[in-house]
């Protein structure tokens, strides 16, 4: 009869079959997190329930065709696994990632640009914030400085204005104020908050010019969460800085106060498309399912090599006693 492979002894069947696993759960987390937009926990998750689901069928098939004992059931057995894997694991490994990452790439022309696009919104809101600030400053500079010295009379509530933010009648003064105010919008918070922009911005461009597949998914998030921290900061900066409107009575000769120079509320101009587009690229793509009909010719490899039972021995040496042969 056929030798048994002794058990324990690692195959290149084993290999192979062990690196169509590993291409398996390679291409459906990546595939996944493109479907997920970068949820790495849930990626993670779909392409370890895939992968262990195609394991242990591999491993239940190896296990029926070796068996030595009712060989019917197991027959029953290892024919009714082999239908669940091929109905069962293989559209789940297409279905659950790859192939929505090969349709991505054939996608990635118009995908990149959105990226470019949405990079250029979040961009624009700095311009627009630094632009309205210095609106705002020049404004508060242009109605404060002739409304200070001795000579000049306030109404009262701008004299309380003045008091409350120790300002006093000379023009010192009110520079210092205006300095004070242009600090709290556009001084050092807001350089750090503009230069850390810029900074992912560099990444994220890089990593989408050279579409670098690991890193597509995280970065379309990233963009996403750019966009709202960014507006987050830029307002609560903005809310930082204090412009009176200061005004003239020409009749009385009084300045009055006549509320507050407003910075408009930073916010998107357009909707950011980049995660959007790479979670909802839809289509067919005959790469796709070439790759994971060659991942699950891999895997199913040490399946296919396994031994099969043909013959039960007589006695304890059943190599060398011939054996009684089976109609299979």
């Amino acid at each position: 009869m056929a030798r048994k492979e002794k058990s324990g002894k690692i195959t290149v069947a084993n290999i192979v079959s062990v690196l169509g696993l590993m291409l398996l759960a390679f291409f459906t987390y990546i595939g996944h997190s493109y479907m997920s937009g970068g949820e790495t926990g849930m990626d993670i998750l779909i392409a370890a329930l895939i992968t262990v689901a195609a394991a242990l069928l591999l491993w239940w098939l190896i296990k029926a065709k070796g068996a030595e004992n009712e060989l019917s059931k197991w027959k029953k057995i290892e024919i009714g696994s082999l239908i669940a894997y091929i109905l069962i694991i293989i559209p789940a490994s297409i279905f659950g990632g790859i192939m929505h990452y090969f349709v991505v790439n054939d996608n990635k022309t118009a995908i990149k640009y959105s990226a470019d696009q949405d990079l250029t919104v979040l961009t624009k809101l700095f311009t627009d914030y630094e632009t309205s600030a210095k609106d705002v400053i020049a404004r508060t500079r242009t109605g404060l400085l002739p409304a200070v010295g001795t000579k000049q009379k306030w109404s009262g509530d701008l004299t309380q204005y003045m008091n409350d933010n120790n300002i006093a009648h000379n023009k010192e003064s009110a520079e210092s104020f205006v300095d004070i105010q242009e600090k709290a919008v556009l001084g050092v918070n807001y350089k750090k908050q503009k230069e850390y922009f810029l900074a992912e911005k560099r990444n994220i461009k890089n990593a989408v010019e050279s579409w670098n597949v690991i890193q597509i998914p995280s970065k379309s998030k990233l963009i996403e969460e750019l966009g709202s921290k960014v507006t987050e900061q830029l307002n609560n900066l903005r809310k930082k800085g204090k412009f009176p409107n200061i005004g003239y009575n020409a009749n009385s000769g009084v300045f009055t106060l006549q509320g507050n120079h407003e910075m408009p509320e930073v916010k998107l101009s357009h909707q950011l498309e980049f995660n959007n587009k790479l979670k909802s690229a839809s289509g067919f793509s005959v790469i796709a399912l070439l790759v994971v009909l060659g991942i699950h010719l891999l895997i199913l490899f040490n399946y296919i090599m396994a031994y099969r039972t043909s013959t039960i021995g007589i006695s304890k040496e059943t190599e060398d006693d011939g054996g009684i042969i089976l109609n299979l």
